[in-house]
């Protein structure tokens, strides 16, 4: 990601770059380099509306809990979250998704239904990135997902 942002700035420099993912989450400082301009430590409705709405009318982005920005040094705000589940917007890949496949399954839709774990397993990131209980989303919330779906097949998964 560092190789690619910086390829970006070298031939565009006013482009404004964004990570964000498990590894901001777990190393932020990873991504402290002149080529990054936000880190996206943890995402949310509220920080990415309000950040993504600043940059789109060309504002400075505003000090956002959750995330780290380039021209404040890349400090945090203090505050502490977790990702919050997000229905994603099928609609901006619908063009790439006859691409998209699992275990095979082609075109295949993926699909999460719960979010954080109570396990607290060494091995796992889960919960460490959304939070330390398990938390099924609402039936309707999955229903409506799944009835705008247009892929044939969807993998479904929780974190437990």
């Amino acid at each position: 990601m560092l190789e690619l942002a910086r390829r970006v700035k070298a031939c565009q420099p006013g482009i404004v770059t964004v990570v964000g993912g498990t590894q901001a989450f777990m190393v932020p400082a990873s991504f402290e380099d002149p080529a990054v301009d936000h880190i996206y430590v943890f995402t949310t409705r509220a920080n990415l509306l309000e950040g993504f709405a600043a940059l789109a009318d060309g504002a400075a982005m505003p000090p956002l809990d959750g995330v780290r920005s380039r021209a404040r040094g890349y400090a945090p705000t203090g505050g502490k979250g977790f990702n919050e589940y997000l229905v994603p917007d099928r609609i901006s890949t619908a063009a790439y998704r006859k691409h998209y496949s699992y275990f095979g399954y082609q075109p295949c839709a993926i699909m999460q239904t719960s979010q954080g774990c109570g396990q607290h397993c060494g091995f796992c990131l889960r919960w460490r990135l959304e939070g330390g209980q398990a938390v099924d989303q609402p039936l309707e919330v999955v229903l409506d997902q799944i009835r705008n779906m247009a892929e044939p097949s969807i993998m479904m998964y929780d974190n437990d």
